[in-house]
C-alpha cells in the first residue's frame, strides 16, 4: 500500500521528525495548549473591551444626567427671575396705584376745600 501525502515543506519535515523522535502527542498537546491559551486571552481581551464599553456608556450617561441637571437649574433659576421680575412689576403697579388713589383723594380734598 502507498500512500501519497502532500504537506508544505516546513510541516513534512516538522511531520517526519516528530514521527521519528516520538515527539507527535507532545507537539499536538503543546499545540492545543498553545491554542487553548490563545482562546483565553482572547476571551480575557474581548471580555475587557466590554468591560470598557460598558465603562463608556456609564459615563456617557452620568455625564448626560449633569447636563440635564444643569439645564433643569438654569431653567430654574431663569423662572425664578421671571417670577421675582413680574412680583416686584405688580408691587410696582400697586404702589402707583395707591399713590395715585391718595393724590386722588387729596386733590379732592383740596377740591373740597376750595
Amino acid at each position: 500500500m502507498e500512500w501519497k501525502v502532500r504537506l508544505p515543506k516546513d510541516k513534512l519535515g516538522e511531520l517526519l521528525l516528530a514521527i521519528f523522535s516520538g515527539e507527535t502527542s507532545r507537539k499536538e498537546e503543546e499545540r492545543k495548549d498553545q491554542d487553548e491559551r490563545k482562546k483565553v486571552e482572547k476571551e480575557k481581551h474581548e471580555k475587557d473591551k466590554g468591560w470598557e464599553k460598558k465603562e463608556k456608556e456609564e459615563k456617557a450617561m452620568r455625564e448626560r444626567v449633569e447636563k440635564e441637571k444643569e439645564e433643569k437649574k438654569e431653567e430654574d433659576e431663569k423662572k425664578k427671575k421671571e417670577e421675582e421680575k413680574k412680583k416686584r412689576m405688580r408691587e410696582n403697579e400697586k404702589k402707583k396705584k395707591e399713590e395715585a388713589r391718595k393724590d386722588g383723594e387729596v386733590v379732592r380734598e383740596t377740591q373740597d376745600a376750595t
